[in-house]
């Protein structure tokens, strides 16, 4: 049934009704000569029904014969849908061609986008894809994904794991970068477990070994914590590879200097601006500007063209060079105590991370025409770390 409507549709059809004293001799005419009808009923006396567009012209003679007189009410299908464009062949063409495009566009990869890197660049990553084949403008069909996250595996021994996923004519990159892990001692091989900074025991947590201290000791940096040498109930003595963890308060400090005469770079606002266009990543300069050598700072961006959230495999890269001016300026002591604070922000972030900070002290003063900030900080962190157990 779909199928008919498919073919009346493409062919096209009319609907029309008949009025007149005779619609039976009408409808046995239509059936002598082969004229196909459908959706027919009356309704007041009047004849309502559809034919063909092609077997539409052969009803008027036999609507004359019948006393019948017919009158157009809709016309459906392709044929007449086409109609108002034959005088405009080119649009039709035009219109053709854009879809035609369009499809073949679709067949090619748009873009690359990557997501989840931290320690590696995103161009490096960008230079191993393109490598390994996944740029724009390849075809999509040739994106091999297991193959290709093997072969980024191998290039970019950082990654813990990659991703490689097509969403339509983009290709998105997920990746894990590895976490390096601290040097340790092999679990098959006997150590002790020594003090990593010097401190006071809090407690202690021991899997593997002998503990050598307690909590409430005082120990220096390097001591024996937990022993990897063992007696069993015999008295005989057995190497382990000790493990555990020994938690103690510690002082940690952190000092900043900001100098208070410092050089600095001024912009002194002339810029060079060079420009390209990439299509497909093919790349076509749009402007021709020398790069500057020394003095200028370049900030790069890039700028995807879209049609509403749909990315298209053009892209807009912009380099702009600023001219920096080198001048010695003064600080005040509260601008050089506010670039303190932000370093020290930064060094706690890096040098205290996963540390219980209990107390801190601050000292602040300016020595040697330069501002200072130096904490002392109270902390409560695990001190043992691993040291290989050295046999006679």
């Amino acid at each position: 049934m779909i199928l008919v409507r498919l073919l009346r549709w493409l062919f096209g059809y009319v609907t029309f009704r008949g009025t007149g004293d005779f619609p039976e001799r009408f409808m046995n005419l239509c059936a002598r000569e082969e004229i196909n009808l459908w959706e027919v009923h009356c309704r007041n006396g009047v004849l309502y029904a559809c034919v063909s567009k092609s077997d539409y012209i052969g009803l008027r003679p036999l609507a004359r014969k019948a006393g019948m007189r017919l009158k157009v009410q809709k016309r459906c299908g392709l044929p007449f849908r086409t109609k108002k464009y034959r005088g405009r062949a080119g649009l039709l063409v035009g219109a053709v061609a854009f879809f035609g495009v369009l499809y073949v566009l679709s067949l090619y990869v748009w873009d690359v986008e990557i997501h989840g890197v931290e320690t590696l660049t995103e161009e490096q990553v960008q230079n191993v894809m393109e490598d390994i084949g996944v740029r724009p403008g390849v075809l999509k069909s040739e994106i091999r994904a297991k193959l290709m996250e093997q072969q980024a595996m191998a290039a970019l021994p950082e990654l813990s794991w990659i991703a490689i996923n097509q969403q339509g004519s983009v290709v998105e990159v997920e990746l894990k970068e590895r976490d390096v892990p601290p040097d340790m001692v092999p679990e098959d091989q006997p150590c002790n477990m020594v003090s990593s900074s010097s401190g006071q025991v809090v407690r202690l947590e021991v899997y593997a070994g002998t503990p050598a201290v307690k909590a409430g000791d005082a120990v220096l940096k390097g001591q024996l914590l937990i022993n990897g040498v063992v007696e069993d109930t015999q008295g005989n003595s057995q190497l382990r590879h000790a493990s555990g963890k020994v938690y103690a308060v510690t002082n940690r400090t952190l000092r900043v200097e900001i100098p208070l005469q410092q050089t600095v770079e001024i912009p002194t606002g002339e810029t060079i601006q060079r420009r390209r266009i990439s299509v497909f990543g093919i790349d076509l300069p749009i402007n021709v500007a020398f790069v500057p050598q020394e003095g200028y700072t370049c900030q790069r961006t890039k700028e995807p063209w879209r049609i509403g959230d749909v990315k298209l495999p053009v892209t807009v890269y912009t380099e702009t060079w600023s001219q920096q001016e080198k001048q010695e300026i003064t600080l005040t002591e509260e601008e050089a105590a506010q670039q303190a604070r932000e370093q020290l922000q930064q060094k706690e972030e890096s040098e205290l991370a996963g540390i219980t900070i209990l107390d801190r002290r601050e000292t602040t003063g300016i020595k040697n025409n330069s501002y200072y900030l130096e904490v002392v900080y109270e902390c409560e962190e695990n001190i043992a770390e691993e040291s290989p157990l050295l046999l006679p």
